[in-house]
């Protein structure tokens, strides 16, 4: 009798055991509400490749939507950008799953955190160089938390760098990319769209966002301005000053926001501006933008009475380039030449599109007459 149960009591521990060890394999693959077939690894000794889990997770992007999954694309990128990359991830499961597929993908960053499996709050991004790899475009690559984006002007290569060399990399032919400039992403699907009568147009917001070859400038100590930047040190009321030395070529870049409320409920595109501004949304952005002015500024008043030739004037200026950064902001890059010739101390006022201005002097001084005293826009 002793020897039938010890028999029967080592079958049940037998039988018990593998159920017991199965739940617990079982156990670790948590129910995905977002995705009810997300590929599950339970086995804790199985390891698979990055190549087999992108397989495997490859029917997510069909099973949300393109629109779904390219909307939460932009909320990603812009989670990079902010820093806030682990606290978008761990918002809920669909936001995980979103992550993963991308990750997966190369589309997005690994970053080490309680989500990944490792204890680190700090969200990691790689070098600007490898984040191209992946595919993500210049002008969405995200620096980590106390650098800013900044692109070279002649071929749109980024860097992330310090604000105390902002300065120096402005002046010298790279430009700013920041939310404070423009690239704020406010045009989510879940908008909407222009043209009823609870959306309107705007007035657009315009930022200096880089300028080189001048020999001076009275810009804020980075070299950027946007909407609130406080210009009330400047020696002529709030319009940017900059001295150009005879026989030169210089660059000045601004940004255009043609949406720049985040709280707004609607969606405004460069094209909906175009057709509201111009009644021809197939009107290109640089014939809007290519005809700037200049009037010659004495000591006293803006000389509106001297029509401006430019074939004959000390300062020429030619639209340079029109980039659209998204679908509501779009670069402008104007070139400014002097002729050898240029007399010294002579000074302009150059208005582009939208009330942006600047005041050019000739030579390697700025202008220091009353013309804008109080204030001027």
């Amino acid at each position: 009798m002793k020897t039938l149960n010890l028999a029967i009591i080592t079958v049940t521990i037998l039988l018990i055991v593998p159920v017991v060890m199965n739940n617990q394999v079982k156990a670790i693959c948590v129910p995905n509400p977002d995705w009810p077939q997300a590929p599950c690894y339970g086995d804790p000794s199985y390891h698979p490749s990055k190549e087999k889990q992108q397989e495997d997770w490859s029917p997510y992007y069909q099973y949300k939507g393109a629109a779904w999954m390219e909307m939460m694309k932009v909320q990603l990128i812009n989670a990079m950008r902010n820093g806030t990359l682990e606290d978008w991830v761990n918002y809920d499961q669909a936001h995980y799953n979103s992550w993963r597929y991308y990750y997966l993908n190369d589309q997005a960053p690994f970053f080490r955190s309680s989500v990944s499996g490792l204890n680190d709050e700090h969200p990691y991004f790689p070098p600007p160089i490898q984040q191209l790899t992946t595919g993500i475009e210049p002008m969405d690559v995200a620096c980590k938390k106390g650098l800013n984006l900044v692109l070279k002007a002649e071929d749109g290569s980024p860097a992330c760098i310090h604000e105390s060399s902002m300065a120096r990399m402005l002046r010298q032919g790279w430009y700013a990319w920041y939310d404070k400039v423009g690239d704020t992403i406010v045009n989510t699907p879940d908008k909407l769209p222009f043209g009823g009568k609870d959306c309107a147009i705007p007035q657009p917001a315009y930022s200096i966002i880089g300028s080189s070859g001048f020999a001076k400038d009275d810009l804020p100590n980075n070299g950027v301005i946007y909407p609130g930047t406080n210009l009330t040190k400047n020696l002529v009321g709030n319009v940017i000053q900059f001295a150009l030395q005879p026989n030169s070529t210089a660059y000045i870049h601004f940004t255009y926001d043609f949406n720049h409320y985040p709280g707004s409920n609607c969606r405004v595109t460069t094209e909906d501006a175009i057709s509201s501004f111009n009644g021809n949304k197939s009107t290109p952005i640089s014939e809007l933008l290519g005809s700037p002015y200049a009037n010659e500024v004495n000591q006293t008043k803006i000389r509106t009475d001297v029509p401006y030739q430019k074939d004959k004037s000390n300062v020429k200026i030619f639209l340079s380039g029109v980039q659209e950064m998204n679908d509501h902001v779009v670069r402008v890059s104007y070139k400014l030449v002097t002729d050898p010739n240029a007399t010294l101390g002579k000074s302009y006022y150059i208005g582009f599109w939208f009330r942006s201005g600047i005041l050019v002097t000739i030579g390697d001084n700025l202008y220091n007459g009353t013309a804008f005293q109080g204030g001027f826009s």
